[in-house]
């Protein structure tokens, strides 16, 4: 049995996807209660609404956390480290969109092989991490594409497909913000492969609009980190005040 937590773009798509594949799933709505059982628990919806689900669950070593942003250090906190968690490489324009393929998605966890093979199946590609020390690495990536690719987008008024021609700026992006993801994540990057990583995927989901947002768990996230470490990322902070984000949150 596969619940799925959260009726949006995600969990509705995921939700298509165990419906296709004759797989029982469950969706259920903010406030929902959940089943005991057995089963992975895929939590779709944003990240500050995730605490509220956490403190709800029956079973929380089945839950699967896929949410985009820092959440990493924080689920650390709270004892769930070794929860099933995922990076999803894939778009869903609309709430009842089909997902738009755009690189491997990867997860780890005891659940990661069930769901991964769901992923494959649907034509998404997905891959099993060999261990949660290769986590960090894949959540500073995609937090580096949400905050590199968000800030060009809102700036410009874009496509993420047009930021990949500003291909200085994303570059400059990133190597000023790889450093705040190795001191605060422990993330080991290399600024030139992750740079054509995260333009592969823009290109393959092109005619996404990226943008700032979850100020708290993103970018946000990024100034606090860098102000924590004593890291200067004047390139960020300037698309923020540009952009009006809110001032530099506490450490999370």
């Amino acid at each position: 049995m596969l619940t799925i937590v959260g009726p949006g773009r995600i969990g509705r798509a995921l939700a298509r996807l165990a419906a296709d594949q004759e797989v029982e799933a469950c969706l259920l709505g903010r406030g929902e209660p959940m089943e005991d059982g057995a089963g992975p628990i895929v939590v779709c919806t944003r990240a500050d609404d995730v605490a509220a689900v956490i403190d709800a669950c029956p079973r929380p070593d089945d839950l699967v956390f896929v949410q985009n942003g820092a959440l990493l250090p924080w689920l650390r906190e709270r004892g769930l480290a070794e929860a099933t968690q995922g990076q999803l490489w894939f778009a869903v324009p609309g709430i009842d969109a089909s997902p738009q393929a755009g690189a491997e998605s990867v997860l780890v966890g005891r659940h990661a092989p069930g769901l991964a093979y769901l992923l494959g199946r649907a034509g998404l590609p997905a891959r099993v991490l060999p261990g949660f020390e290769a986590l960090p690495n894949e959540v500073a990536t995609k937090l580096l594409w949400l905050s590199v690719f968000g800030v060009l987008g809102d700036l410009h008024q874009e496509t993420v497909l047009a930021s990949v021609a500003r291909r200085d700026d994303v570059t400059a992006l990133v190597a000023e913000l790889v450093p705040v993801c190795a001191a605060a994540l422990g993330a080991t990057l290399d600024v030139d492969a992750t740079v054509a990583r995260l333009c592969a995927y823009s290109i393959a989901v092109g005619s996404w609009r990226a943008g700032m947002k979850e100020w708290r768990w993103r970018d946000g996230w990024l100034q606090a980190a860098a102000l924590r470490h004593a890291l200067a990322t004047p390139l960020h902070d300037a698309g923020c005040v540009r952009l009006a984000a809110p001032c530099s949150t506490p450490a999370l």
